[in-house]
């Protein structure tokens, strides 16, 4: 997902849903370099159901506070 600055104050855009942060973890390409944060892409395709579930719990929390902030 990218932010948009500017031209989208107009544009609502919809929370991000379970199946589609699901559906980006699944085509992240494995045996790449862990990028600023330190996790490597296997960590989130192999962590299992109750890992996806928290991040899709922390982006949507992080998603309403950015809404709320704009």
């Amino acid at each position: 997902m990218e932010i948009y600055e500017g031209a989208t104050s107009n544009l609502e855009l919809e929370e991000p849903t379970y199946d589609e942060i699901n559906e980006i973890i699944k085509n992240m390409k494995s045996n790449k370099a862990a990028g600023p944060d330190d996790i490597l892409p296997e960590f989130m395709k192999n962590g299992g159901l109750i890992l996806k579930q928290k991040l899709h719990q922390l982006l949507l929390k992080i998603w309403k506070q950015k809404k709320n902030a704009w």
